[in-house]
C-alpha cells in the first residue's frame, strides 16, 4: 500500500495526497497555510533529533484545533502538545522530536522539569515580572503561558478519552445484560417444555435422564 501520510524530512514537506503540490519548506507561508487546511489531519516528522507522528485534534473545551505529537517508545505511547497552527516552526518540531524520543527516565525528568518551570514562570513569578512583560509583549507572554502547558492539556485529553471508553464499556455491559436475560428466559421456557412433555413417560431411565437435563439447565440459571 502506498503511504498517504505527508512526510517531513530535512525541513521539506511532501504531501502524497496532493500530487500537484511541489515539496515545500517548513516555516514557509505555504507550510502554515497547509497546516490550516481542513483535510490535513496528520503528518510524519523525522530528523536527526528524532521522529514522531503529528495529529490535529480538537480540545474538549474548545472548537479550535491544535497539533499533538505521538510516538511509541519502549512499548508505551507518548503524547506531547505541539501547538497551534502558527506555532509549528522548525525549531518547535525539532524540540519535540528530541524530547519525545528520549529514554524512559530522561523523558520523565524532562517532562517534570518542563512542567515545574512553566508553573513557576506562569504562576509564581510575581506581578512585577508579568507587568514588565505585558508592556512589551502582552500577547506573546499570555500565549506562552497558555499554549505551552502541554502536560495539563494532555491529561485533559486523556481524561476525555477515558470517559468515552468508559461510556462505550457501559453500553456493552447493558447489551450483555439484555442478551443474558433473553437467554435465561429461553432456557426457562425450554425447561418447562421438557417437564410438560416428559410427564407421560414411565420409563425410569428416561425419566432420570430428563431430570438430570433439567437440573443442569436450572444450574445455568443460577
Amino acid at each position: 500500500m502506498v503511504a498517504t501520510t505527508p512526510q517531513v524530512k530535512e525541513n521539506i514537506c511532501t504531501d502524497p495526497n496532493r500530487p500537484l503540490y511541489p515539496p515545500f519548506e517548513v516555516d514557509s507561508n505555504f507550510w502554515f497555510s497547509w497546516l490550516r487546511e481542513p483535510e490535513v489531519r496528520s503528518f510524519h516528522f523525522e530528523s536527526g533529533h528524532g521522529k514522531f507522528t503529528a495529529r490535529k485534534e480538537e480540545r474538549a473545551t474548545s472548537a479550535n484545533e491544535y497539533w499533538y505529537a505521538y510516538r511509541k517508545v519502549q512499548g508505551k505511547l507518548r503524547k506531547v502538545y505541539l501547538g497551534a497552527m502558527d506555532e509549528l516552526t522548525r525549531d518547535r518540531l525539532e524540540q519535540i522530536a528530541t524530547e519525545i524520543s528520549q529514554s524512559g527516565q530522561d523523558y520523565y525528568y524532562s517532562r517534570k522539569s518542563y512542567t515545574t518551570k512553566r508553573e513557576k514562570s506562569c504562576v509564581t513569578n510575581g506581578s512585577s515580572t508579568l507587568a514588565s512583560a505585558s508592556k512589551s509583549y502582552p500577547t506573546e507572554d499570555k500565549k506562552s503561558c497558555v499554549t505551552d502547558s502541554s502536560e495539563l492539556e494532555s491529561l485533559r485529553l486523556e481524561l476525555d478519552q477515558m470517559q468515552s471508553q468508559l461510556a462505550a464499556a457501559d453500553q456493552e455491559i447493558a447489551i450483555l445484560r439484555v442478551t443474558q436475560e433473553r437467554t435465561d428466559n429461553s432456557l426457562a421456557k425450554l425447561i418447562d417444555n421438557i417437564r410438560s412433555k416428559s410427564k407421560g413417560y414411565k420409563d425410569n431411565g428416561f425419566s432420570q435422564g430428563i431430570k438430570d437435563i433439567t437440573q443442569l439447565a436450572e444450574s445455568r440459571l443460577l
